[in-house]
């Protein structure tokens, strides 16, 4: 238990943002984030994969 930090939600959103910002200069080779299509693309995938869990709830 020695090994165990506790986070705040600023740390944790700091931490998301920067991996968005690494991931959007590696696919962009820009790191300035004047629009984010990889935010758009990321709410679409977690929006299916909430349809298809509700669709396979209400098939059983």
């Amino acid at each position: 238990m020695a090994g165990f930090r506790l986070t705040t939600k600023v740390q944790v959103s700091g931490w998301r943002f920067l991996l968005r910002r690494v991931e959007h200069a590696i696919v962009r080779r820009d790191t300035r984030m004047f629009d984010d299509p990889l935010q758009f693309y990321s709410r679409a995938v977690f929006a299916g994969v909430v349809v298809s869990v509700l669709i396979c709830l209400g098939a059983a």
